[in-house]
This record gives C-alpha cells, sequence and structure tokens, in this order.
C-alpha cells in the first residue's frame, strides 16, 4: 500500500512500472 495522487503523472506511472513503487513525499502521507 502505498500514497498517490489522484491522478498520477505519467513519469510517475512509468516509476510504477519500473520500480514497482514511486517515491515522493505526498501531502496527507505519514
Amino acid at each position: 500500500n502505498f500514497c498517490h495522487t489522484q491522478e498520477a503523472p505519467p513519469q510517475v506511472e512509468n516509476e510504477i512500472k519500473e520500480k514497482g513503487f514511486y517515491i515522493q513525499k505526498m501531502e496527507g502521507c505519514p
């Protein structure tokens, strides 16, 4: 389980596809 924005930008989608996760401090995440 991970935090994410409602609409992830294409580069974020690619990061998730390549690494399986996306590292970035996002609003609302602990």
